[in-house]
């Protein structure tokens, strides 16, 4: 039987101790999760079975992870993945958009500031993935690809909260003008001229897609990252401790990613790469819309 390279041996064995740490994380967080949503977010009884199934299914995973947490080990990522996958895929469209729809009657009003951001950030799916993500940690391996598909899932409803009664709103979209001009100069910080800079289509959309990008796609990146390199530097004493010696390629790697890491919170430069990464995603959503507008 040939051994397996260094890399990919000390790759494994991080990994099956990362999962015995994260396997607890689940039944915790499932439970939460179940509780959490049962007491406070609980929607109407019309679509009574759908939301019993999002109470018991993480319920489920964690008294699997309770009874047989060897088994639940070993496969941990696939229901992690289905419950993470569940928040955006699951909920229909019309609960989503739920909240934005006025009741008729009311059809001058508009919520305020704070209300208006809240209805925002859920229906457009940034809080549930970024809660989810939190929850149901995943590796860094696993999950990069897994949060690009799960930010592509929500993509969608900008354009479908954009066009509900309330983000058509006067007030509201002075709003949403406002807040991409705000946005806008931050685009400096790439050292763009200002009018080489394009202005977006539909503030409102694009303002939901940088929402989604940086609150369902990278923040939850970040956090999974500077998490995983600590559990790798404990783990990394340990096992040098019982004269395992971890292949070099990736220490340099998990260190090079901590630094990063590190400079991202800490003085001055963590605020300069927190505009710059702001500043190119809004970038990238501007020069979207526009080449969807003229293909269009």
């Amino acid at each position: 039987m040939a051994t397996p390279s260094p890399r990919l041996d000390t790759f494994l064995r991080f990994n099956i101790h990362q999962a015995k740490q994260l396997a607890y994380i689940d039944v915790w967080a499932g439970a939460a999760w179940a509780v959490a949503r049962l007491l406070f977010l609980f929607p109407g009884r019309d679509r009574l079975a759908a939301n019993a199934a999002l109470v018991l299914a993480p319920l489920a995973v964690s008294l699997w992870g309770v009874t047989c947490p060897r088994t639940y080990t070993r496969v941990r990522a696939l229901p992690a993945m289905l419950c993470r996958a569940g928040t955006v895929w699951f909920p229909a469209r019309r609960s989503i958009l739920q909240p934005l729809l006025l009741r008729p009657g009311v059809e001058h009003a508009a919520p305020g500031v704070l209300a208006a951001l809240r209805l925002l950030l859920w229906a457009s799916g940034s809080v549930p993935v970024l809660v989810a993500s939190l929850l149901y940690p995943l590796p860094l391996c696993m999950m990069l690809p897994l949060q690009l598909g799960l930010v592509g899932g929500v993509w969608q409803r900008g354009h479908d909260i954009c066009a509900t009664p309330t983000a058509a709103h006067a007030r509201l979209r002075g709003w949403a003008a406002a807040g991409a001009a705000a946005v806008h100069p931050v685009t400096w910080m790439l050292g763009v001229p200002h009018p080489a800079v394009p202005l977006p289509v539909d503030p409102c959309t694009a303002l939901v897609h940088l929402s989604q990008v940086l609150l369902a796609g990278l923040l939850p990146a970040f956090i999974v990252a500077f998490l995983e390199c600590r559990r790798f530097n404990g783990w990394a004493s340990a096992v040098v401790a019982t004269s395992y010696l971890p292949a070099p390629l990736v220490m340099s790697f998990y260190s090079g990613l901590h630094s990063f890491c590190m400079a991202c919170v800490s003085s001055w430069r963590g605020g300069v790469i927190a505009l710059d990464c702001v500043a190119a995603c809004w970038l990238v959503i501007c020069f979207l819309q526009r080449a969807a507008a003229v293909g269009g």
